[in-house]
């Protein structure tokens, strides 16, 4: 009882045989399955190391044990009318040879045997006690150890659980904090447009009032460019605006049959330039048994466009991003996965955590269309509304991965051979 590993327990079980009992030249277990009917030989011993490779015994012998449920001694089993027929007995030479039930709460869930091959040694009543009492302490641990696998099984099953509620619980609390950020901004960012688009127009009039009338400079300020960074100014928070709309409309997903391969070279294709201005070389991996998915193409690219774009703007100097598609199952559902792997500068723990949320950004505040902290919003709540997922992983200073699981349409749809 000193071990609960089933392997290591039958193997010790083996050897003690084959010590105690010195007439003893081979011993084998075989365990009953879960049928209750099916025997397997699970251990198996023998003094003669030459002989220990296979496992010697008598299913003559094993049968009649099961029968009559309890313990058998032979003297000559080949002499034995009840073996003598048995194949294995004139096969294995077995002559005198014991067998016994390995019970557990009188119920039988194996048969420990043990034999001799030469006339010169003869098993005994009380070798068949031994083997008994041995038996039966089997029977417990065997038992013990069957027990502890049920029990790290289900322990494995129920953390396997619990991390997918885990994983569920904070996919809900970033979906409801996404929906209550979109009904705020909504309304926000058109009360903001309305006294934009008034400023923007004063800021027109003014600049071409300026240009007709020759004037460029007013009290040693130059009025004229003034009046253009109000309008750069405006047209960034019109850009910033946008966005807040486009993340509190996020329209449902007009869903047709796509294959991810094809809608990535696409992405890749538009990005071209982004990708060949010398600051990333690019590996590209597809597979080519992927089934097709129902998904919105123009909704799943803009999500890519963002998460390459994140890519390319990780990386310090030159670097490189790794895309690839695959299959991916996570619990019981199949999904399209496609992945995009650069070797930037990586997403501090502390900060992986909150790069879903609303207007959460790790870019510098700067003028420019980024560093809103929307565009992994958008793209969050896009592949949720797909049914799908994104999985993040990142080390500091080694790079990061984005993967992005679309369930598949069915298991029937596949891609045709062109695309093979």
């Amino acid at each position: 009882n000193s071990t609960l590993d089933p392997s290591e327990l039958m193997a010790r079980i083996t050897a003690t045989v084959l010590k105690e009992i010195p007439a003893v030249d081979f011993c084998s277990i075989h365990l009953l399955g879960e049928d209750g009917r099916s025997l397997r030989c699970m251990a198996h011993a023998a003094s003669d190391p030459s002989k220990a490779s296979k496992p010697i015994f008598s299913a003559g012998i094993i049968e009649l044990v099961l029968d009559q449920k309890q313990a058998v001694l032979t003297s000559d089993a080949l002499q034995d009318s009840r073996f003598a027929k048995h194949g294995s007995v004139v096969i294995h030479g077995i002559r005198s040879a014991l067998c016994v039930p390995i019970l557990h709460a009188d119920h039988i869930v194996g048969v420990l045997q043990a034999g001799a091959a030469g006339l010169e040694k003869t098993l005994t009543v009380n070798d068949l006690k031994l083997l008994g009492a041995i038996g039966l302490q089997a029977g417990t641990a065997f038992e013990n150890a069957r027990l502890f696998e049920r029990l790290s099984k289900d322990k494995a099953a129920l953390e396997e659980t619990h991390s997918q509620l885990l994983a569920a619980q904070e996919g809900l609390i970033i979906s409801e904090k996404l929906a209550a950020v979109g009904r705020l901004t909504a309304g926000i960012a058109h009360d903001i447009r309305n006294p934009l688009t008034v400023i923007l127009g004063h800021a027109q009039i003014l600049k071409r009032a300026m240009q007709k009338a020759g004037l460029t400079t007013i009290s040693g300020v130059n009025a004229q460019e003034s009046a253009g960074e109000i309008e750069h100014g405006v047209e960034h928070c019109n850009r910033i605006i946008s966005h807040l709309l486009q993340f509190a409309r996020q329209s449902k997903p007009q869903r047709i049959p796509i294959l991810v391969n094809e809608l990535l070279q696409d992405v890749l294709n538009f990005l071209a330039h982004e990708l060949s201005k010398g600051r990333a070389t690019t590996e590209l991996h597809l597979s080519d048994a992927l089934p097709s998915v129902q998904a919105d193409p123009n909704q799943v690219k803009q999500v890519l466009i963002n998460i390459v774009i994140n890519a390319i703007q990780a990386l310090p100097g030159k670097g490189a991003i790794v895309f690839s598609t695959l299959p991916a199952r996570r619990g019981n559902i199949d999904y399209a996965a496609i992945r995009v792997a650069d070797n930037g500068c990586g997403i501090q723990p502390e900060m992986r955590q909150k790069i879903f949320e609303p207007f959460f950004s790790t870019k510098p505040s700067e003028p420019g269309p980024g560093g809103t902290g929307l565009g992994l919003s958008v793209s969050y709540g896009i592949i949720k509304n797909h049914g799908g997922d994104i999985e993040v992983e990142s080390t500091p200073g080694r790079g990061s991965t984005f993967t992005i699981l679309l369930p598949f349409q069915s298991s029937a749809s596949t891609i045709p051979p062109s695309q093979k």
